[in-house]
C-alpha cells in the first residue's frame, strides 16, 4: 500500500468509467480426476502422427482422434505423415480435414522437411468454439476451466 499527502485544491473529480459491454460467462465444474488426467495428456501429446501403411479407413480413424485431442488440449499446429505413394492416403485425409471445424487450414509442409508427404494442420480455437457454443479450454497450473460465452 502507498500512502501520500496531497492538498485538497490539487483533488479532481473523476467520472466512473462506463463498460462498453456485458458479457455473462458461464462456467462448469471439472472433477480434480478429469482436470489430472487432460493435464497428463497434454505432457504426453505429440505433435505427429504415422499413418503410413494403414489402409484408408484406418487412417481417417486415428487423424479423427489425434485431431480431436489437438483440439481438446489447444495444441495449435499438428502434423500428419501420409508418406507420398499413390496420394490415397493424402487425398482422404484432407477431405476428412476439410469437414472439421476445428481445422483453420492445412497445407504441405516445406519440401525440406517432407513436402507433399506431410499435411500441416493449424487448428483454430475461435474456429471450433463457434460451433461448440463457444467453449474455451484453459490450462495454468496443472487446472482446466472451460468457459461459455453467453451473450
Amino acid at each position: 500500500m502507498i500512502k501520500t499527502n496531497v492538498k485538497l485544491d490539487k483533488l479532481e473529480r473523476s467520472t466512473p468509467i462506463q463498460p462498453t459491454q456485458k458479457t455473462m460467462v458461464k462456467s462448469t465444474f471439472v472433477s480434480s480426476e478429469t482436470q489430472d488426467r487432460v493435464y497428463e495428456k497434454k505432457l504426453n501429446f505429440k505433435q505427429d502422427i504415422d499413418v503410413r501403411g494403414m489402409r484408408g479407413d484406418e487412417a481417417i480413424q486415428a487423424v479423427t482422434y489425434f485431431i480431436d485431442d489437438a483440439i481438446l488440449l489447444g495444441i495449435d499446429r499438428v502434423r500428419i505423415l501420409h508418406g507420398t505413394g499413390t496420394g490415397t492416403l493424402r487425398t482422404l485425409i484432407r477431405s476428412y480435414l476439410g469437414s472439421v471445424p476445428g481445422v483453420a487450414h492445412y497445407q504441405d509442409e516445406h519440401v525440406q522437411f517432407g513436402g507433399a508427404g506431410i499435411t500441416v494442420v493449424v487448428t483454430s480455437i475461435a474456429a471450433y468454439s463457434s460451433i461448440a457454443d463457444a467453449w474455451l479450454v484453459d490450462f495454468t497450473d496443472k487446472t482446466l476451466s472451460l468457459k461459455s460465452k453467453i451473450p
